[in-house]
C-alpha cells in the first residue's frame, strides 16, 4: 500500500511504500477527500443484520407484501422536528 509522503527537496508529492524504498510521483495533488451525502443520514445504524439483533422489540404480524411474519422495530433519531418509525 502506498502512502502520500513529501518530498521537501523537490517540494513535491509522492506515494511511498513504508515497506521498501518504491515512491512514484503523485499524479493527482489531493490526498483525502470527504464527501458528505444527505442520504447517509437516512441510513445511519441500518445494517443487513439488524434482523438478528435480540435488543430490538420484535411483531409477528404478517407482511402484506411478502407475508413474512418476523419483524422487528425501533425508533430512528433524527435532527428533523418530525421523527418516524422504521
Amino acid at each position: 500500500m502506498l502512502y502520500p509522503k513529501e518530498e521537501k527537496s523537490q517540494k513535491r508529492l509522492l506515494y511511498a511504500c513504508r515497506n521498501c524504498d518504491y515512491s512514484e510521483v503523485a499524479k493527482n495533488l489531493c490526498i483525502f477527500r470527504n464527501e458528505l451525502r444527505s442520504s447517509l443520514v437516512e441510513t445511519v445504524g441500518l445494517t443487513a443484520d439488524l434482523g438478528s439483533d435480540p435488543t430490538l422489540p420484535r411483531s409477528n404480524k404478517e407482511c402484506p407484501s411478502c407475508h413474512g411474519r418476523e419483524s422487528v422495530f425501533f425508533h430512528l433519531q433524527g435532527k428533523s422536528a418530525e421523527t418516524k418509525m422504521v
